[in-house]
């Protein structure tokens, strides 16, 4: 089970400006000359509209009389030149007429054995992107034009995902059944073989070596066509979605979604698609897909787990601790195990977050470099944020004991605090940073121990009132809060 690294956002307001379902993409494809009698090109427009129609972000014209909605804005008089092909400044023209805010430009031809592939993306005339691949897709050593055609198209559909087109909210398409036939006769029609893949573990092993050699677009290729020809093959999803959350966690929300509808009996995918929409920064979807789950499997673990995670990010880990006691009885794993273990540093229990962290490691003690990342990334996450909360409450129990040194409320709560810090950072220091935050950590770490001197100042002024010893605790305080500022500014930076 992978950990993503922004699930905090799903408790935070979703605010970002999203694009309309109205923005319209005018889809030109231009030809290269043929060659004797060969046609190089590669028809990819029709696909690729196709692609953007299923997605639901924009709504694709193709720049040709074979698509309804161009065909019937020429009949109606709405485009007033048409020319095959078109210079740029006439496409351009000619989107305005369509109303169409973007025009994709696009061409693709054979060179040998390889399909190249050109785009370039304006908005309102103005260049914004552009994109080029070099795509052969073979099925027993014999290249395949159809596929490879297919497999392009979704390649830059997916790349304008995560580039133009990323925060455009996604509409994805259900498919509606058909109607009854009722007494027609039943026509068949015979299927192209699917292909299939008879080594699961060499392909793994095959997207891995990809992904290693930071082929990444090539591995997702793959993968969505393994998906293709194996629809039911629950790893090869989970394995496409895991690839896609590291770089486009929405393109992985949309993925699980589409999964889910496929096989609604795996409540996982439900879970699993929510936690991709919180990293997305889209809480309502994610909020679909967790009443889904739910709904679906209240007491699973996928389930249970989830809602854990909620509670943790919304720093509410009394809500959380009893849902992974419950997962844990019923699958125990390292991630739940990593759960119960922030949430048990959270609420101050350092001999129960150790024995977790321990089972975690053993549960799985060959972790990918990737997991252990985002559990860092987690943590430092929720430590943060309770750090800058811990602040505010210190600044509010300083005034108090200024009032009246002796309270023994205010001394409670002190000792209290100073003890879940204390376990914070025991969690903090568990849990290996990745080598280039290493000095990110260092100041993480002087944070709470400054924190902590902090609260100690003020449990020696509660017993002497020295105002020297007070001054000292807002010293400490300060360089606190700049540690922290340091943090997050080198966190947006990176």
């Amino acid at each position: 089970m992978q950990l993503s690294r922004s699930v905090i956002l799903f408790a935070v307001a979703f605010t970002s400006a999203m694009a309309s379902a109205s923005d319209t993409m005018l889809i030109l494809q231009t030809k290269v000359p043929l060659k004797e009698a060969n046609d190089p090109n590669v028809q990819v427009s029709d696909l690729i509209a196709q692609e953007l129609d299923n997605e639901g972000r924009v709504i694709p014209i193709v720049y040709s009389m074979s698509d309804p909605v161009f065909r019937k804005a020429y009949q109606d008089g709405r485009i007033k030149t048409h020319s095959d092909p078109p210079k740029l400044r006439d496409a351009f023209q000619v989107a305005k007429q369509l109303g169409a805010t973007y025009l994709l430009v696009v061409g693709s031809a054979h060179e040998g054995k390889v399909v190249k592939s050109k785009a370039q993306l304006y908005k309102n005339q103005r260049q914004i992107w552009k994109d080029e691949q070099n795509l052969a897709v073979t099925m027993q050593d014999i290249v395949n034009p159809d596929v490879t055609a297919r497999s392009l198209a979704r390649t830059m559909v997916l790349r304008m995902n995560t580039g133009p087109l990323k925060g455009f909210v996604s509409r994805i398409k259900t498919q509606t059944p058909e109607l009854s036939p009722g007494q027609g006769p039943t026509i068949t029609e015979a299927q192209p073989p699917a292909v299939t893949i008879s080594d699961n573990e060499k392909f793994k092993k095959d997207v891995g070596a990809l992904i290693a050699s930071g082929k990444r677009s090539n591995a997702i290729v793959m993968l969505r066509d393994a998906v293709d020809s194996s629809p039911f093959n629950l790893d090869f999803r989970l394995e496409l979605i895991d690839v896609l959350l590291s770089e486009n966690p929405q393109a992985a929300a949309e993925e699980a979604r589409r999964a889910a509808l496929l096989m609604p009996e795996k409540s996982e995918l439900r879970a699993i698609g929510a936690r991709a929409w919180m990293q997305a920064g889209h809480p309502e979807e994610a909020q679909k897909d967790l009443n889904e789950a739910i709904a679906r499997d209240p007491s699973g673990s996928g389930t249970l787990v989830l809602l854990a995670e909620l509670g943790i990010t919304q720093l509410e880990p009394e809500k959380a601790i009893d849902h992974l006691d419950q997962a844990v009885k019923l699958h125990d794993d390292s991630y739940i195990r990593f759960l119960r273990a922030v949430c048990r540093g959270m609420l101050g229990g350092v001999d129960g977050m150790q024995n977790d962290l321990a089972a975690s490691d053993k549960l799985d003690p060959h972790r990918s470099s990737g997991e252990a990342i985002r559990r860092y990334v987690f943590v430092a996450d929720v430590t943060d944020r309770m750090l800058a909360k811990d602040a505010a409450d210190i600044r509010v129990l300083t005034r108090k004991i200024v009032v009246n040194p002796k309270d023994k409320d205010v001394r409670d709560q002190i000792e209290q605090t100073a003890r879940l810090i204390a376990s914070r950072t025991a969690l903090l220091t568990a849990i290996p940073p990745p080598a280039d935050s290493k000095p990110i950590h260092e100041r993480r770490l002087l944070a709470h121990k400054l924190i902590s001197q902090c609260l100690e100042d003020l449990r020696i002024y509660s017993g002497n009132s020295d105002e020297d010893t007070l001054a000292d605790c807002s010293v400490n305080l300060g360089e606190a809060m700049k540690q922290l500022s340091a943090i997050r500014t080198a966190s947006t930076k990176s």
